[in-house]
């Protein structure tokens, strides 16, 4: 296996040039048929899967080796918009050095390319177990028509999941998952004219943010098991809280009747869901208490928060791998989320590497995937595809 990867470069400058940015079923469309022919050109199984339900997403599974899918593989093709401030045409693959640029390059159409790469080498690999190899949509929205879907109709389930879609010099055993929602600050509307004869919820504002700044830094407090890799504020991951989002009011001469405040709240990977969410209920009792206008929380969901146990003989193989090739000793935590949370929840161990390095840029302009992170992630992909049990 040659450094060059000069198929997986072919390959990710076809992917690139496909606008799959979130929820563009076109795109979708375009991104999976490629994927199949191209599993096909090299003499594989590959098998278009439509998610059921309402709104149904192009899959694609590939299916190698002996009856049972020791090990499934799992990389998505959807990604973000492209957004402004990109130096380059961020739909056309651009290579400078080491670096080749463009929308999804490293989250995560630069991890789709290395395990078709991976696929195209399996005539000179000795296989020693089923491999299960996933290709899914929407993951930048959730998954849940993605690999949340095509999961639940693996049969029989694997021993181990990879989700090729994250940082490329460690090994996750965990992710943080996420909690958003909305709380409302209620007021009474009236004529601006008028003031008296209303309940201005705006003047709540600064009373309810410091409330929650008050559950931000308690959430900072909180720590997990899962180290982070250096680089960080912290050296494990912490409980975050965000208010992102304030909306409210309509036009200049009416007080509005509400003020809505989004927030992004992420869990640490092994805390309970219904405590963290007991917990925002409890400072937003806190504050209905010391003031006479309500405030409520609703649209409350997420999760998907979760901690694979490292000492999982298949997890410790594959860091094991991983560590020979230079990665970081043990497993680490991840702050955001990712798909994992659809296989660990069918009660698959389940871990993240993938092509992602730390100045990547991803969802932001100039996104960038390294050919020799590429080069080194399919290197431990394949040798431990090539160990078997």
């Amino acid at each position: 296996m040659n450094g060059l990867l000069e198929y997986e470069e072919r390959v990710l400058g076809t992917l690139t040039s496909i606008n799959s940015e979130q929820s563009n079923i076109k795109g979708y469309e375009e991104c999976a048929r490629f994927i199949i022919e191209e599993a096909e050109r090299m003499g594989q199984r590959a098998k278009l899967v439509y998610s059921q339900g309402e709104g149904p997403r192009p899959n694609v599974k590939v299916e190698v080796g002996g009856p049972k899918p020791a090990t499934m593989f799992a990389a998505h093709y959807d990604t973000v918009p492209a957004g402004p401030g990109w130096r380059t045409d961020p739909l056309t693959l651009t290579k400078v050095g080491d670096k080749l640029f463009g929308r999804g390059a490293a989250d995560d159409k630069g991890a789709v390319a290395v395990l078709l790469g991976l696929l195209r080498s399996m005539g000179e690999m000795k296989i020693r177990n089923g491999l299960t190899f996933c290709f899914t949509a929407d993951e930048e929205v959730g998954g849940a028509l993605g690999l949340g879907d095509l999961v639940t109709r693996l049969n029989p389930m694997p021993d181990l999941a990879i989700i090729v879609d994250s940082e490329s010099e460690v090994v996750s055993c965990g992710a943080s998952g996420i909690i958003n929602g909305d709380i409302i600050i209620r007021g009474r509307q009236g004529h601006a004219g008028y003031p008296h004869l209303a309940k201005n919820p705006i003047y709540e504002l600064p009373r309810v943010i410091r409330a929650l700044e008050g559950l931000a830094r308690r959430r900072e407090r909180k720590r997990s098991s899962l180290p982070l890799p250096p680089g960080y504020p912290h050296r494990r991951v912490w409980g975050r809280f965000s208010p992102t989002i304030i909306r409210g009011g309509f036009t200049t001469n009416i007080i509005p009747p509400d003020v809505t405040i989004t927030f992004d709240m992420r869990l640490l990977p092994e805390e309970d869901v219904k405590e963290a969410i007991a917990e925002l209920n409890a400072t937003v009792a806190a504050v209905n208490r010391g003031g006479a206008i309500g405030v409520e929380l609703t649209s409350v969901r997420g999760g998907g928060n979760y901690l694979t146990n490292p000492d999982n003989a298949l997890v410790k193989r594959f860091i094991g791998v991983a560590e020979s090739y230079g990665c970081r000793k043990g497993c680490v935590g991840e702050l955001g989320g990712n798909d994992g949370k659809y296989t660990y929840k069918m009660g698959i161990p389940t871990l993240g590497i993938g092509v992602i390095d730390y100045d990547s840029n991803i969802h932001a302009p100039d996104e960038f995937v390294r050919l020799s992170t590429m080069l080194r992630v399919k290197r431990i992909l394949r040798s431990f595809i090539e160990q078997g049990k």
